[in-house]
């Protein structure tokens, strides 16, 4: 890995074929041999001629539905996260070393047109991802009301039966419609917990994202678009928190308005 990496990083079309490709298979891919620290090996040699934007609008594309491009699996989102936070903290690291002035000056300034993109592409992955759980909900909702219909017909057959086989017929629906409801119980909490999977990923995300601006010491204030973006992703996450009753992301919330808010 290495040896590729050395040989196509200052080659731009080669090396944007080579991460597009990269990527796609760990995050879409089966059965892939590459592990995250392959992936963190090349972001890691390549920073300092590519810088965190480059990394970020790359892997913020896997965060959408599968159906769309997205990663496959809950593991491969979760390394997607991965990904995003050690760009993040590798990229406060290069504000230290002694190329600081360098990569600052190269990669984060409030022209930067890529940090603008990426902002934009933060929200629309998380309009995109409430999008797809409002039509998940409809769908619900539908198969719903079709089964209700599909029981309400059996139930009126079942009347058409004597005494002695309507009391049989109750004594199991009942039975029935307690297993019923233990098991949509237990399904109803996964769905919950899978769905505030992304945002509970992307507010931790987000959190890091913003001290790493932060420690930039850019004035957001100074570009009305860039501030006006990270505001609105703000309010929209704190939204997210309030919907989906994620309660253990309260804090981190009013962490991150503080840091925008505050200048």
């Amino acid at each position: 890995m290495q040896q590729i990496v050395d040989k196509i990083k200052t080659h731009e079309k080669l090396f944007e074929i080579f991460t597009s490709l990269l990527f796609t298979k760990f995050f879409i891919g089966r059965n892939v041999s590459m592990k995250v620290n392959d992936m963190k090996h090349v972001i890691k040699y390549t920073m300092i001629t590519s810088g965190p934007f480059y990394f970020y609008e790359r892997l913020i594309k896997f965060l959408v539905n599968r159906e769309n491009g997205g990663a496959r699996t809950t593991h491969q989102i979760t390394q997607v996260f991965n990904l995003l936070t050690y760009t993040t903290d590798l990229a406060v690291n290069k504000l230290k070393d002694e190329n600081a002035a360098e990569f600052r000056t190269k990669f984060i300034s409030l022209d930067n047109e890529d940090m603008l993109s990426f902002g934009k592409k933060v929200l629309n992955t998380i309009k995109e991802n409430l999008k797809a759980e409002e039509k998940t909900k409809e769908e619900k909702t539908k198969k719903l009301e079709e089964k209700i219909k599909v029981e309400k017909v059996e139930e009126e057959t079942d009347l058409t039966a004597d005494n002695n086989e309507i009391t049989e017929i109750t004594e199991v629906g009942k039975k029935n419609k307690g297993k019923k409801q233990k098991k949509q119980k237990k399904n109803t909490k996964a769905k919950k917990e899978n769905s505030s999977f992304f945002f509970v990923g992307i507010i931790n995300f987000y959190d890091r994202y913003v001290s790493f601006l932060k420690k930039t010491n850019l004035k957001l204030s100074e570009s009305e678009k860039n501030e006006k973006n990270v505001k609105s992703v703000a309010s929209v996450l704190e939204k997210i928190t309030e919907d989906f009753e994620l309660k253990n992301m309260q804090k981190k919330i009013t962490e991150i308005k503080e840091k925008v808010f505050s200048e």
